[in-house]
């Protein structure tokens, strides 16, 4: 025999309409108030606003929380015509009554009819509240209203120091291009949110501050804030104003946004080599080698001139997967381009040969190199180690200090690994006791 499933495990809304026959079976016929705004409400929240209003003609008792919670169904159903005469009639109004009519207005698109209802709120006496001033900063259309909606939100207690009031107040200064209060609003808020930030750099990219905005954007996320779909836009605004797709690939990149970037990619009508290496670099960053070597095969088929950042990017990618004989094809395209004395083409040159293991090859290119920075210094030292080369490691690690430059933590984390490597104990608590306090730390 099945059980009987309880009553109270049944769904939601199936229960409350079981419970609320009930209460019409049992004579009460929402004579209480209390039990009938329950009813009212939890029709509401469900989804039933017919079943709301007609429990609330049924109510033969009304407070003001029952009109208002009436109010709410007919602006959830866009009928302002109702809620308006129905407003209109109220026995008692409250801030919350003025502002579900101005709320109703302004999400139906009627913002002159919104700000009247306002102004009519101001003459009754009625005070304003933070939700108020949220709902009408949206429909000030110049910048002398704007203004003026600041001092009166100012002159309210609590309402400046409110998250969502500042917010509104940011971005309708944005919309209308005062990008110095934008700011300002923004520098004088207890606590900001994405938000925030979103409406900020808006207002800066609409305004004209492209460069600026970036800033800002950068600013942000050393702030710890994440990227959502609407700084996309705004940034994606302001590379379209600059010509410049390719700051926002690598926007995009350095803050993993690769569907973005991506984006931004395939919707482009241009294609120079600004925009692939962008592309390329992006790929080769997110361990993608394999898209970045098509990006760059794609580029040549362009007849797109590579420039020492693709090549190096490209090198690096290829000693991941791409066999010998390509990367000794890409050496000789980087001789042919002229870039076998470019410092960042060289070092990738290093790192690639060291990593096919062909450590002589790395060793030649290091060699002829006629000014070596620490970069490729440090490539090179680890290259040896990594390579089983462990007494080379350390003698280049010796005349890497007889140049006079200052090895880093990379550096000696090389020398280190190929003492230990070979179990040179003396050799390495010597380089150890050579290092500067802070980085042994």
């Amino acid at each position: 025999m099945e059980s009987a499933t309880p009553l109270c495990c049944a769904e939601p809304l199936k229960f409350f309409e079981i419970s609320t026959r009930a209460v019409g079976k049992i004579g009460l016929n929402f004579s209480n108030v209390y039990l009938g705004n329950r009813c009212v409400d939890l029709y509401f929240k469900s989804g039933s606003p017919k079943d709301a209003v007609k429990v609330f003609d049924d109510m033969s008792s009304k407070n003001i929380f029952s009109w208002n919670l009436y109010l709410k169904v007919l602006v959830k159903c866009s009928d302002m015509a109702t809620a308006r005469r129905v407003f209109d009639e109220m026995p008692e109004r409250d801030a919350v009554s003025w502002n579900t009519v101005i709320s109703g207005y302004v999400s139906s698109g009627f913002r002159d009819s919104a700000w009247e209802v306002f102004v009519e709120m101001r003459e009754r006496g009625v005070g304003s509240t933070e939700f108020t001033f949220s709902l009408l900063l949206c429909c000030v259309k110049c910048r002398d209203h704007a203004k003026e909606m600041h001092c009166r939100i100012v002159k309210k207690d609590g309402c400046y120091s409110n998250l969502v009031v500042g917010n509104s107040l940011i971005d309708m200064y944005g919309k209308l291009g005062l990008v110095d209060y934008t700011l300002a609003v923004f520098l004088s808020m207890e606590r900001v949110d994405v938000i925030s930030w979103n409406a900020m750099i808006s207002g800066c990219c609409t305004s004209g501050y492209e460069r600026f905005a970036f800033h800002q954007f950068w600013v942000m996320r050393s702030s710890g804030f994440e990227v959502d779909e609407y700084m996309v836009s705004a940034v994606l605004t302001a590379c379209s104003n600059l010509r410049n797709l390719e700051k926002a690939i690598d926007l995009f990149s350095k803050c993993n946004r690769l569907g973005s970037a991506l984006r931004v990619f395939k919707e482009s009508y241009m294609f120079d080599s600004a925009v692939y290496n962008a592309m390329i670099a992006f790929h080769a960053s997110h361990n993608m080698e394999e898209n970045a070597f098509d990006h760059f095969v794609y580029s040549l088929r362009e007849s797109i001139r590579p420039t020492e950042f693709t090549l190096s990017s490209v090198l690096h990618s290829a000693a991941v997967f791409v066999p010998v004989e390509q990367g000794s094809l890409l050496h000789s395209l980087v001789i042919k381009t002229g870039f076998e004395a470019e410092a960042i083409v060289v070092s990738s040159l290093v790192q690639m040969y060291n990593k096919y293991g062909l450590v002589e090859y790395a060793l030649k290119i290091f060699s002829k190199m006629a000014s070596r920075d620490l970069i490729v210094w440090n490539t090179m030292i680890l290259g040896l180690a990594d390579n089983g080369k462990l007494f080379e490691s350390i003698e280049l690690f010796e005349k890497l200090l007889e140049s006079g430059l200052h090895p880093d933590q990379i550096t000696y984390s090389a020398v280190l690994s190929a003492c230990s490597y070979g179990g040179l104990l003396e050799e390495g608590m010597a380089v150890f006791s050579s290092m500067p306090q802070q980085q042994r730390e």
